[in-house]
């Protein structure tokens, strides 16, 4: 679990343009290369935009994911879509909130 944790804190790192150019350009060769590694990432993409749309970002790393991320035309079309979903199923009647443990534990099919 720790090795899995270390390599979304590099992925997140990586999109939130933390990483020196030098880590950059390598995290590129390799998603490039290794199909998996790229899944991961796309993985990571979703995690982050699912956090800002929820409004979880302290507000610097909202701010890098705004100048960085979303500078990509593909990533700003994925959030708004993430963020009319959110808005839509808030304003459904028979939505109510749930906690984000709560939510956590449905994706990994456990009863709360």
């Amino acid at each position: 679990m720790k090795k899995d944790s270390a390599k979304f804190d590099l992925l997140k790192r990586y999109l939130l343009g933390q990483l020196a150019e030098q880590q950059m350009r390598e995290i590129e060769q390799r998603y490039l290369a290794d199909e998996e590694f790229f899944n991961e990432l796309l993985r990571v993409e979703s995690d982050l935009i699912d956090q800002y749309t929820n409004g979880q970002f302290p507000p610097e790393e909202r701010k890098q994911f705004e100048d960085h991320f979303l500078r990509s035309a593909e990533r700003r079309k994925r959030a708004a879509q993430a963020e009319s979903r959110a808005r839509a199923s808030s304003q459904s009647p028979n939505s109510k909130r749930t906690s984000w443990w709560r939510r956590c534990l449905a994706r990994l099919g456990r009863k709360h």
